[in-house]
């Protein structure tokens, strides 16, 4: 976000934050395959924000998770795509998830599963 529409204000502009405190994003993987997404993947392209590279890797990804998961990511997923890279995590809702994305694969983190201990 930036104090006006001037261009050269971008620099000084800052995230838009969401209700945790983190940078609102839209997880690339939950909207590559999307057909409501995609007017968001044409402008990505267009502007070339994400190389066709990417974006085919992202869309493989998604395919992959959906068909070991049953569902899709989404749009409000937490992702994680590197070390140290910061997310939310609401530890009382046994349900939850957060996802970690890695070089062949879309791997899940379920909040019940985080501090279990295998006997």
């Amino acid at each position: 976000m930036t104090q006006s529409d001037d261009p050269r204000s971008f620099r000084q502009g800052v995230d838009l934050l969401n209700e945790h405190g983190l940078p609102w994003q839209i997880p690339l993987a939950g909207i590559a395959d999307s057909a409501h997404h995609q007017i968001l993947l044409k402008i990505l392209a267009r502007d070339a924000l994400v190389s066709p590279e990417v974006m085919t890797k992202a869309a493989s990804l998604s395919k992959d998770f959906i068909r070991k998961n049953r569902r899709s990511l989404g749009p409000n997923a937490q992702v994680v795509h590197e070390l140290f890279e910061p997310f939310y995590v609401n530890l009382a809702k046994p349900d939850g998830a957060v996802f970690v994305v890695g070089d062949e694969t879309i791997f899940s983190a379920l909040t019940r599963e985080l501090f279990s201990v295998d006997n």
